[in-house]
């Protein structure tokens, strides 16, 4: 008697084992990313995220990434507003917290309300103000009144110089 013939799966089944093992793979991946995420959130540098999951900090940077810009597709205009004013109280909780030691000349607290400045200015876009938008000079001109005059109506005709353009 002959031994029966092995069956082969079927194609069904074996996309049905693909799809499976690509689902627990993108479990696995959104565990990941929200492990890095939160402890990103906590403080913790690249370098001790990468430690804890065993990855590489590009890859940790990465996946924090991918999670924020996953997130902010679920939230809508009225809501990142909110999220951004919360932030920013953050933020005014914690300069508030160090700000006598920062004044009193505590290298650390200044160093610490620094961050904070930057990270506010960061979060409200702040970083860069364009120089298109600086319009204040200051001229001073002994004299009289005339003279005065003078002098602004030759500065007025003098070619605008971009210093940016240098």
């Amino acid at each position: 008697m002959t031994p029966p013939a092995k069956k082969t799966p079927s194609k069904s089944v074996a996309r049905v084992k693909k799809a499976n093992s690509a689902a627990v793979l993108q479990e696995e991946q959104n565990a990941l990313a929200m492990k890095a995420f939160q402890m990103r959130k906590a403080g913790a540098s690249w370098w001790e995220i990468a430690e804890d999951l065993k990855i590489s900090e590009q890859q940790a940077g990465m996946l924090v990434h991918n999670r924020i810009k996953e997130a902010a597709k679920l939230v809508d205009e009225g809501t990142k507003r909110t999220m951004l004013a919360m932030e920013v109280d953050r933020l005014d909780t914690l300069q508030q917290a160090i700000w006598a030691d920062a004044v009193g000349g505590d290298r650390q607290a200044i160093e610490t309300a620094l961050k904070i400045i930057q990270a506010r200015a960061k979060v409200l876009g702040l970083e860069t103000i364009p120089s298109s938008t600086v319009t204040n000079n200051t001229i001073v001109v002994a004299g009289t009144s005339e003279e005065y005059v003078a002098a602004l109506k030759r500065v007025s005709e003098l070619p605008i110089i971009n210093h940016e353009e240098m």
